[in-house]
């Protein structure tokens, strides 16, 4: 419990929590973690009932209004003044949320500001909208995540095919992706990327240089660490001046795979998958693995 506490409120630094350095609360879930649990359209009407409702329960005292956001605002404000602003921490908010939008968008609410004939349409109008909208985002994530092979596997099969059995890579410790590589390629090695910025006497520019120097391909099964570095230039200085150089081909290695994003994954993720969402909601079930070679070879 101590370890936790410590993780969760920020005093205990661990590389899965590195995403989260100079976060906004409240701006982060209703940008980053919202509106991939819910859907773009869902989070708006929610945020435009929410704001309704919580007028009306400071204009009538109406104590089932009361209810209804106060156990809202202490499941939400529980958790998102936390360091660690993980997705499932806003879970158990949803069914207050999708008990609010209905509320405050019935005839007694919002709805009740329109014509009866204007009132009819735009119901109509909503419900068909969120339908379909629901519909579409709920399919993209399950074909994305359940129907489609697992994105690990699927570059470690494209690998077997496009590198020598024999071929040096280096990649990273800290994730499960590298499993399937280390039991395809026996030459296969890490170097602790996420170490590089903590003046760690086993991760150090001398000893990154020399690997690099030897390995014939780059393999990033995480895309935790290259969002971070990627999108903190100043926590992560060398990790950025790294990667920035890997991506833009200054490095020496060009990329030569990039796990495929189809339609569905876009709508999913709406159309970046790697460095705008919390990255649990990828990273586990649908990670973007990167493989670079060495441009001599």
């Amino acid at each position: 419990m101590n370890y936790e506490s410590s993780v969760a409120i920020g005093t205990e630094p661990v590389f899965y929590t590195q995403n989260f350095d100079n976060t906004v609360p409240v701006v982060y879930q209703f940008l980053k973690i919202y509106p991939f649990l819910l859907n773009p359209l869902l989070i708006i009407l929610f945020i435009l009932a929410f704001i309704f409702l919580l007028i009306q329960t400071i204009k009538t005292k109406n104590p089932s209004y009361l209810l209804l956001v106060t156990f809202y605002l202490i499941l939400f404000l529980s958790q998102v003044f936390l360091f660690v602003k993980w997705t499932r921490y806003m879970i158990p908010t949803m069914p207050f949320i999708y008990l609010i939008i209905p509320l405050a968008l019935s005839n007694n609410g919002i709805m009740k500001q329109f014509s009866n004939s204007s009132r009819k349409s735009l119901k109509t109008f909503l419900l068909n909208s969120t339908l379909v909208i629901c519909v579409i985002f709920t399919f993209s994530y399950f074909k994305t995540t359940f129907i489609n092979d697992d994105s690990r596997i699927e570059t470690v099969l494209f690998a077997q095919r496009a590198i020598p059995v024999d071929a040096r890579i280096l990649s990273e410790p800290s994730d499960l992706g590298v499993l399937p590589f280390q039991d395809a390629f026996p030459n296969f090695t890490t170097f602790s990327f996420y170490d590089l910025d903590s003046n760690s006497p086993d991760a150090t520019e001398e000893q990154l240089q020399q690997d690099l120097s030897t390995a014939q391909y780059l393999v990033l099964p995480s895309q935790r660490i290259l969002q971070s570095r990627i999108t903190n230039p100043t926590r992560f200085p060398k990790g950025y001046v790294f990667y920035k150089s890997l991506l833009n081909g200054s490095l020496g290695f060009k990329k030569i795979y990039e796990t495929p994003c189809d339609m569905f994954c876009k709508i999913t993720y709406l159309g970046d998958p790697t460095y705008w969402w919390e990255q649990t909601v990828s990273v586990f079930d649908r990670p973007t693995v990167f493989i670079f070679k060495k441009s001599d070879i």
